[in-house]
């Protein structure tokens, strides 16, 4: 899939090779749901998206949101799936070639239809209320627009209303190319500001530990010596996290099986600059590990 964002279709038109747009430069983050369940969230800086600190980007967006956002629910292709109601000639395919327009319109139509749609989880619902934390279902619009002074219904981060039809109303937004490749659900939205874009990175990307990982933590810390150093307090965190943090089954195979947890499209060098008397001394594990092989 990371292919296919960054590459693309090479066969078509340079204005539509790319899925979301030609991305300059990404960030993505595998986290790992109370029951388990991994997932990703990720950002991706796009080449020419609008900037809506300017009234021309504020103008184009509506159109650049058609151009790769959805929340509609397609067209039921002719009948042709099987038991399951999957397509019979076609499969996701991450970095596949494109299927034919058929087999792609038969897959959008079964994943919308089975992956798309929000339903009441008792998470939605918080200290009692009745009302949808996501804001489902959403309001309907004739067309994709800016969020006007007078809408409700809306996320307080909502910066514009996509175009739904009635039976859209819990249609989550996905992009139709990436959806029939992934297979599974996704919720893309455009980030057309500096504090859109901190935001999700502090609340989902960076996510904090469960609340009660971080009370052990603090217990922890009530031991120590009031003139505990800032060295012997980050050594009993590392170790209380160590031997208190609870693993998935699946987290617990990412780990064992190598599998990276995240990704970007920037390196990184990590440099020492401190005095060498100061300086913490590791291992390097994969000198060591040549060493021991001879």
């Amino acid at each position: 899939m990371l292919a296919f964002l960054l590459n693309g279709d090479p066969t078509l038109p340079e204005d539509q090779r790319y899925p979301i747009g030609k991305v300059i430069d990404f960030f993505w983050r595998i986290e790992f749901q109370n029951r388990g369940s991994p997932h990703v969230h990720s950002i991706w800086w796009v080449e020419g998206a609008p900037d809506i600190s300017t009234p021309e980007g504020l103008a184009a967006l509506p159109a650049y949101i058609d151009k790769y956002i959805s929340t509609q629910i397609p067209p039921q292709p002719p009948a042709g799936g099987g038991a399951s109601g999957m397509p019979t000639n076609g499969t996701a395919d991450f970095d596949g070639p494109a299927q034919s327009e058929a087999t792609e319109a038969a897959l959008l139509y079964y994943y919308v239809k089975r992956c798309q749609q929000h339903t009441h989880r008792p998470t939605c619902f918080r200290e009692g209320s009745t009302v949808c934390r996501f804001k489902y279902p959403k309001p309907l619009s004739d067309v994709t627009r800016l969020r006007a002074p007078s809408d409700t219904g809306l996320r307080r981060t909502d910066t514009y209303v996509t175009k739904r039809r009635p039976g859209d109303e819990s249609t989550l937004p996905y992009n139709p190319r990436l959806l029939v490749r992934w297979g599974a659900n996704m919720d893309i939205q455009f980030v057309g500001s500096m504090y859109g874009t901190a935001a999700y990175i502090t609340t989902y990307i960076t996510k904090a530990e469960t609340e009660a990982l971080q009370s052990v933590v603090h217990a922890s810390l009530q031991g120590l010596a009031s003139d505990a150093t800032d060295r012997q307090m980050l050594q009993r965190i590392g170790t209380t996290i160590l031997g208190q943090r609870e693993y998935s089954l699946q987290e617990a195979a990412y780990l064992l099986m190598g599998w990276a947890l995240r990704g970007s499209g920037t390196s990184f060098a990590e440099i020492c600059v401190g005095y060498p008397e100061t300086r913490v001394r590791v291992i390097n594990t994969r000198a060591f590990r040549r060493c021991e092989r001879g």
